[in-house]
């Protein structure tokens, strides 16, 4: 694969605004390059364990060490144990779940409305009261056949809540008993997670942007198309700071 090849990661809160933005984007890019934004990263249901053998043979070189380095990092956090072993090693194969989509369907360029760690940020948080290291050691993985790209959505505490509030989504825990000061704890510790991100890609020198998610969608596509297209031209990766 070329150096065009890029993988465009939305960060940021649950009600930020980043699926809704995501989906635009992917859908002004198509005009332009091989798009594809996965509906999901990860499976919905149980597979194989000759699937998984499979899978962890084929990207053992790459993720290995990645893997034994977040295990024990659970351990450290919550103790060894059974449960805990066997849901870190399961939670660490993500990134070769995306690795696997990327060998077996290339495209210029994949957007992925929900960032590669989201989901075990989250249980990171309920389940291990996981430090800002988390993000800092485990949310950056490598991909040697595309270049990693972020935009940081960005919006207001008190925004994110009144949206969590209003949908009903399952996976989201945390927000199942309609508690705002509950919800408010939980993304306040979220965002403090995100900021170690941030602070994580500036110093690897990866490409982002910060948009705002309680403005216009139209504007905020515009600006993101703009630095993709840019990204996509230049040989080096490059910073910009957004909004």
């Amino acid at each position: 694969m070329s150096q065009r090849n890029i993988v465009v990661e939305f960060i940021g809160v649950p009600g930020a605004g980043k699926s809704t933005i995501a989906a635009a984007l992917a859908a002004a890019l198509s005009s332009k390059y091989d798009v594809a934004q996965p509906a999901f990263i990860f499976p919905q249901g149980p597979i194989s364990l000759m699937q998984k053998l499979r899978l962890d043979v084929t990207y053992a070189p790459n993720f290995l060490m990645y893997r034994i380095r977040r295990l024990l990092y659970d351990f450290r956090r919550s103790g060894p144990g059974i449960w805990t072993a066997s849901n870190a090693w399961e939670q660490s194969r993500y990134p070769i779940f995306l690795a696997e989509k990327l060998a077996r369907a290339p495209k210029e360029i994949y957007v992925l409305d929900e960032w590669l760690m989201h989901r075990v940020i989250g249980e990171s948080i309920a389940r291990y009261n996981s430090d800002l290291s988390f993000s800092t050691k485990f949310a950056i993985p490598t991909f040697r056949t595309h270049r990693l790209a972020y935009v940081c959505v960005r919006v207001d505490t008190g925004v994110a809540v009144q949206r969590v509030l209003g949908e009903d989504q399952p996976f989201r825990k945390f927000a199942k008993s309609k508690d705002p000061a509950l919800v408010d704890s939980v993304l306040s510790s979220w965002n403090r997670q995100i900021e170690q991100l941030r602070s994580e890609i500036e110093r690897r020198k990866l490409p982002c942007i910060d948009v705002d998610g309680s403005t216009s969608i139209e504007g905020n596509v515009a600006t993101l198309v703009e630095w993709i297209v840019k990204i996509n031209a230049s040989g080096n990766e490059f910073q910009h700071r957004g909004k």
